[in-house]
């Protein structure tokens, strides 16, 4: 920038610079600080659609006052140019400090991300999306270097440029400024119902803000490639697991990215606070036992403690078996209420009973004739108990495709050289599992085999087809889904393509 004022500010210096707009550390003269000045050029603010969604960016981040929001000072335009005037954060924005340092400790993580999930959740009941939810758009607050204390870490989520108001707003607010053609936000953290048009809502952030807790234990974001090889990812592919792509992250945040990138809106945590919970959830776990909760070590083999509970949540964490504190050591730890502790094999040698003065060869007569039947109910005892345990282990049922239908989220209309999102709904019996399926288009071509995952209690899963059409003429086109497994599902969609 050429002037080194620009109405009262005198400009210190370049922040960075995004796609439509500067950001300067500038001196304000009215108000005796220094702040950071976004600026768009003066060509964008002569553009009328561009000023619209720039005005709207102030007024939606001015109305927010939760602190890890950076707050608002001031907007308006000055000789043609349009400005935002905000507070300056002095530090580090997350990508930066994942390029140049790697991944996050777990705690150091879980903390930015509830940080970040309690400015989701204010923008949420505000009724507004930020539908950019990057690495990029997360400054943690005095960190210049590699040091990031968990305890004292504080982070801001910056640039609401592109937020929108949630379906049903009202106000001037409520008017749709996207642009044609053009999907706002960076594709690596895009949830994928937006690549098919809709204008996504809360879970479309928490979609986002699961990419990024998933790049803040790995340093990778999710899925990597060009634009077309990102919506692919997002729309067939299952999500990844952060312990597999960086050994020694505990395994339980793999399922809370799971089910924060879950395909299916419906199947995501509600809120970004209630993922920002799961993911303490498991650091607290870890931090109780000192290690990943894969299982517990120094219980023996033959006092394993069942968990009465949903078996389908995964498998149950086995308790310890050992004694109390005062009690004997052939006495079992006492269970919850909800802990039934099964002990096979031969315990502690019982004492031997005391003499009894006066007895014959008689007793001792009888006590042989008693054995083989005590021995019978023992044996019995054991064996069901044994079977008991087995079917507590056992799954309570498989997952089951019980239907499928096809259809358009949208029918082509009269355009030419579109791409038609169709959508397949597979219908299931509320197992978790996976399904691997096949579409077929009329026009000969097949996918390969494709996969994803059904979660636990959802009756029905989307699955997508983008059928890129092009050329001249009408005719009619028709898609069809096979499913593979775990059961063959066959279903069929079709539209008309007409091009004039």
């Amino acid at each position: 920038m050429d002037q080194v004022t620009f109405g009262p500010y005198r400009i210190l210096g370049l922040l960075g610079r995004g796609g439509m707009a500067e950001v300067h550390r500038a001196y304000d003269s009215r108000t005796d600080r220094v702040v950071a000045l976004k600026l768009l050029p003066a060509e964008v603010s002569a553009d009328e659609e561009y000023a619209a969604r720039f005005r709207r960016e102030c007024r939606s981040a001015a109305r927010l006052s939760e602190a890890h929001v950076v707050p608002i000072h001031g907007f308006g335009e000055i000789d043609g140019r349009l400005y935002l005037d905000m507070r300056l954060v002095e530090g580090t924005d997350v990508a930066t400090w994942l390029r140049m340092h790697g991944p996050m400790s777990p705690d150091v993580a879980v903390a930015v991300i509830g940080q970040v999930a309690q400015a989701l959740d204010a923008a949420h009941a505000a009724g507004l999306v930020h539908r950019d939810v990057t690495p990029s758009n997360v400054v943690l607050a005095g960190v210049a270097d590699r040091a990031v204390d968990a305890s004292t870490v504080f982070a801001y989520l910056l640039d609401f440029g592109i937020a929108r108001p949630r379906a049903g707003a009202v106000g001037p607010d409520a008017a749709l400024l996207t642009r044609a053609g053009v999907l706002p936000g960076s594709p690596s953290y895009v949830a994928p119902e937006r690549f098919s048009g809709q204008e996504g809502d809360p879970r479309a952030d928490v979609y986002s803000l699961a990419c990024v807790l998933h790049q803040l234990l790995t340093a990778q974001p999710p899925f990597t490639g060009d634009l077309p090889a990102l919506i692919g990812a997002h729309v067939y592919k299952d999500p990844p697991r952060p312990s597999e792509v960086r050994p020694g992250v505990p395994s339980g945040f793999d399922a809370v990215v799971a089910r924060g990138m879950a395909k299916d809106p419906g199947s995501r945590f509600p809120s970004a606070g209630e993922l920002a919970t799961a993911a303490r959830a498991v650091l607290g776990s870890v931090s109780s036992e000192g290690r990943v909760p894969t299982g517990v070590s120094g219980v023996p083999p033959t006092a394993p403690t069942v968990l009465k509970s949903d078996r389908g949540a995964g498998p149950a964490p086995l308790a310890s078996a050992a004694a109390p504190s005062g009690a004997a050591p052939s006495e079992a730890a006492p269970s919850d209420a909800d802990e039934v502790t099964l002990r096979f094999g031969p315990g502690p040698a019982a004492a031997a009973a005391p003499s009894a003065p006066g007895w014959t060869s008689a007793p001792k007569k009888r006590r042989r004739k008693r054995s083989p039947l005590l021995g019978g109910i023992l044996t019995g005892l054991v064996v069901a108990a044994v079977i008991g345990y087995l079917l507590l282990q056992r799954e309570p049922g498989n997952l089951e495709v019980l239907g499928a239908t096809v259809a358009p989220a949208a029918g082509p209309g009269q355009h030419c050289d579109v791409t038609v999102d169709i959508v397949g709904t597979v219908r299931t019996n509320g197992h978790s599992g996976v399904i691997t399926y096949r579409w077929s288009r009329s026009d000969g071509e097949t996918t390969d085999v494709l996969s994803q995952s059904v979660t636990k209690g959802a009756s029905s899963t989307p699955v997508h087809l983008l059928w890129k059409v092009a050329g001249k003429g009408r005719f009619p086109a028709t898609a069809t889904l096979l499913v593979e497994s775990p059961n063959p599902v066959q279903a069929k969609g079709s539209f008309t393509y007409d091009c004039r």
